[in-house]
Parts: structure tokens; C-alpha cells; sequence
């Protein structure tokens, strides 16, 4: 190799080139610049090394405490005994089988056996939960309240400054731009609660806000949670359902659309029942439910609709009658789905007339996963008439947290009443209930969102069409 290749040069390239330098020096002198650069090389080599073994036994150590460098042993998680502070219930209380106890001579268990373990385990801290706010629920429901009036507060929140000058009895209305709640009072023991605990936007500018309710509305959302534990009962059913354990020798509940007609609709439904038979090809039962009270106001009203019936060689089109006088307005519709003679049903109103044959919605992946499809209005919180935002006081009635989502379109529901009668039931308590907190604080209009509101308080799975309204 060429010699002059392997002189060393000074760092100014100027200074005449030195010979190759020799393997040892015969007296000791300060090291040279390459001596000290590669000193410092194995230094920082060493230094790495170092780290990389110690961050290897960290992990090593860890994996042992965990458990999971141990054979044979399960690493199911489950629910334990919660530690102390902490809340029964809470998801985040969990002890993970590990190294700190004693080895046990298990088996492996396969993924079914540990999923199965997993369901069992949740079930139990879900029994045991709704036990607890069952009797919770029960203890609000025997409590006697009275209304001890509206308490004035300022800067627009419930939470803000006490304004006492602003107070009023329980009788009087209270203007809808103040804020405040209503106080109220257990009887027997003399605690006391604050209600209705509204913002300047709380309701709607034309609602009338007075406190005289404000004990019912304190216990309205237990009361909807006792309506929904009747329907998970063992062997329950919702009218004209075969309960789920008779239902494989039964057979599948059939499918079918739900109308509700009135004078005014007559025209519109018969003209839907037509678009439905003879242009979409549907052959799907069609049921069509209506208050005799009022077809008595026009003479031989259901003629033209009977007569389409009779003519009818598809799915066949029964008549029923709705008999309850609570049922009246909107609540026909849930009332009509509530005893409908058919398990899985789509309900349209009679004057929304489809555009295809909706028989394959049946099928659809979205409402075989959920069992029930729900459709957007146009409005949401950030532009809603209805007052459907953050603020509203519907969240503290369904005792929900703020949900941001589109509001919901009722012109058209599809419904699986065998897989979601819980929901079914929150949903006939919310429409049949007296005094109506949604009617008379306005906080909804007519049915039009009470079936994702039922649906969420008893956190049920539902698929909302992503598509906003055209």
C-alpha cells in the first residue's frame, strides 16, 4: 500500500508530513490526538453496551412480575376485590393472575374457555351493579319530596352566584333566559336536592319553567330504569313476541311495515301501500294501525285502503285499532310498534314513500350486528329549533352525559322487538309517562328523538345512517 496514503496530516494541512509513527514510544510521553480519540470510542462503546444490558434485565424483570415468562400458568384477567377508594364497578379494578403468587398446577385453557370465563366474571359485576342501583333506585322511589322553590343564580349557570332576590315559589313561572335549579326536599329527613338545575339555554325561549313538577322529574330516571328490568326478566316478551325460549321451536317472528294513518293520511298511505305493491315489487306483510275515534269523523274513511287489502295478493295488509286513550298524537306510532304483530318491523310514516323495495334492509349487515337502524335529521347541536345541545335539560331527565350527534328522523325506524324489548320499554314509559317533562319543558319533539334517547339509557346497540338528510 502507498506509504503517503497512511501519513497522518495536522489539523492545519500546512505543517511538513512526519513519518508513519512506530507501535511503541521508548519514553513515556502525553498520548496523541488518535491515541485519545480511540480511548474515547471504547468509552462510549462500553457506555452502550452497559445500557443495552441493563435496559434487558429491566424487561427480563418485568416479564417475570407479570407473569408471562412463567409456562403453564393462564393469563385471563378478571375482576378482584377493589382496592380501597376506589368504586365497585369501576373497569380499571383488576388484578392480573402474575408471579407473586403461589404456583398452581393448571391447564391451558383454550380461547373459548377463557372468553367464556370473561363473559361469566363481567355478567356477575354487572348483576351486582344493577343490584345496587336497583335498591338505590327503590330507596328514591319511597323517599316523600316537596318543592321548596326556584333558587336564582347568576352568570347564566346553575352553578354560579346565588341571586336570592330572584327566587320564586314552586307555582310561579320562572323566566326562561334565568338560571338556577329548583330545591327540593325529603320529607322523613330533611335532605335536600337541587333539580332542574337549568342555564340561560336549558329550554327552549317559548317552554313554560315552573318547579311544581321537580319531584317527579327527580325520580324520573329510576323509574325508567324500573320499567326496562321487567323486559330482562327471564321468559319476557313484548306483545304478540314468542318469548326468546320458545322462539328455535317457533321459528322466526316475521318481518313486515307498520303505518299509522289518520283522516288527513288516508291518501298519502294508499298512495305508499300502491308505490310499495306495484312499482318496488315489496311483498312485505304491511299492518296499518289507526284510532277508530277519529276515522268516525269521515264516513267510510278506511273504504279505499280495505278494498287495496282485499285486492292485495302479496304480503297482506291487516287493520288494527288503537283503543288506549293515553294514545294520542305521536305516541300512536310508538304504541303501534309496541303491539305490533310482527317481530323485526320498519316503521314509515304513511305519506314516505320509499324509492326501493326496503325488504333487503332486513338483511343489512348494519341492522343484523345491531338490530335496529335509525335515521339523522337535518338538525344537531350546533344548529337545532328544538334545543337539543349540551345545555339542554334533557340529559339531567334521562340522566345521561351530552351526546353530540345528529337528532334523529322518525319518518322511518327499523326495529328487531324480540333482540331490543328492554329499549322498547324505556321507550313506551317515555311517551306514556304523566306528567310529560318532555312535552311540558319541551325538551323533545313529539317521538321524533325518544328512540335513540331510550336506546342510549339502556346503552343498546343501534346504527345511525351516516348520511345527513338531503
Amino acid at each position: 500500500m502507498d506509504r503517503e496514503l497512511l501519513r497522518p496530516r495536522t489539523a492545519s494541512q500546512v505543517a511538513s508530513e512526519a513519518p508513519l509513527l512506530p507501535h511503541a514510544l521508548a519514553a513515556p510521553r502525553a498520548p496523541p490526538l488518535g491515541s485519545r480519540r480511540c480511548w474515547r470510542l471504547w468509552l462510549l462503546r462500553v457506555l452502550l453496551l452497559g445500557g443495552a444490558l441493563y435496559a434487558s434485565l429491566l424487561v427480563f424483570w418485568s416479564a417475570s412480575r407479570l407473569g408471562l415468562l412463567r409456562p403453564g400458568e393462564s393469563s385471563t384477567v378478571r375482576f378482584g376485590a377493589n382496592p380501597v377508594g376506589s368504586k365497585a364497578g369501576d373497569p380499571r379494578n383488576r388484578t392480573v393472575e402474575g408471579a407473586e403468587r403461589p404456583p398452581a398446577a393448571t391447564t391451558a385453557l383454550s380461547a373459548r374457555e377463557v372468553a367464556v370465563q370473561s363473559a361469566k366474571a363481567l355478567a356477575e359485576l354487572q348483576t351486582r351493579t344493577q343490584v345496587q342501583r336497583t335498591a338505590a333506585d327503590k330507596k328514591k322511589f319511597e323517599r316523600r319530596y316537596r318543592c321548596l322553590g326556584w333558587r336564582a343564580t347568576g352568570d347564566c349557570s346553575p352553578d354560579g352566584p346565588r341571586l336570592p332576590e330572584l327566587d320564586k315559589l314552586c307555582s310561579k313561572a320562572v323566566p326562561v333566559g334565568e338560571s338556577g335549579y329548583c330545591e327540593v326536599e325529603d320529607k322523613d329527613t330533611g335532605e335536600v336536592f337541587h333539580v332542574l338545575k337549568k342555564s340561560c339555554n336549558g329550554v327552549k325561549h317559548d317552554s313554560r319553567f315552573r318547579c311544581i313538577d321537580a319531584s317527579d322529574f327527580l325520580k324520573f330516571p329510576a323509574r325508567a330504569r324500573e320499567a326496562a328490568q321487567k323486559a330482562l326478566a327471564p321468559g319476557f316478551a313484548l306483545p304478540h313476541v314468542v318469548p326468546q325460549l320458545l322462539a328455535s321451536q317457533a321459528g322466526s317472528g316475521r318481518d313486515g311495515i307498520v303505518m299509522v294513518v289518520y283522516p288527513k293520511l288516508l291518501a298519502s298511505a294508499y298512495a305508499t301501500i300502491r308505490a310499495l305493491r306495484d312499482v318496488l315489487g315489496c311483498q312485505l306483510p304491511i299492518e296499518i294501525w289507526f284510532r277508530p275515534a277519529e276515522m268516525q269523523t269521515v264516513r267510510d274513511a278506511l273504504e279505499p285502503l280495505r278494498a287495496l287489502a282485499a285486492a292485495d295478493t302479496e304480503g297482506g295488509i291487516a287493520f288494527h285499532e288503537i283503543n288506549d286513550p293515553r294514545a294520542i298524537g305521536y305516541n300512536t306510532k310508538v304504541f303501534a310498534l309496541y303491539h305490533s304483530f310482527l317481530e323485526r318491523v320498519l316503521f314509515l310514516d304513511a305519506d314516505n314513500v320509499p324509492v326501493r323495495d326496503p325488504t333487503f334492509l332486513f338483511e343489512s349487515s348494519e341492522f343484523v350486528e345491531t338490530g335496529a337502524l335509525f335515521w339523522p335529521d337535518f338538525w344537531h347541536p350546533d344548529h337545532t329549533i328544538f334545543n337539543i345541545q349540551n345545555e339542554s335539560l334533557v340529559w339531567e331527565l334521562l340522566d345521561l352525559p351530552f351526546v353530540d350527534m345528529f337528532e334523529q328522523e322518525s319518518g322511518q325506524i327499523l326495529i328487531d322487538r324480540r333482540r331490543h324489548a328492554a329499549p322498547m320499554e324505556v321507550l313506551f314509559f317515555y311517551a306514556f309517562h304523566r306528567p310529560s317533562h318532555f312535552e311540558s319543558f319541551k325538551l323533545a319533539h313529539g317521538d321524533k328523538d325518544l328512540f335513540r334517547f331510550a336506546w342510549m339509557q339502556q346503552n343498546a346497540s343501534f346504527h345511525m345512517i351516516p348520511s345527513p338528510p338531503a
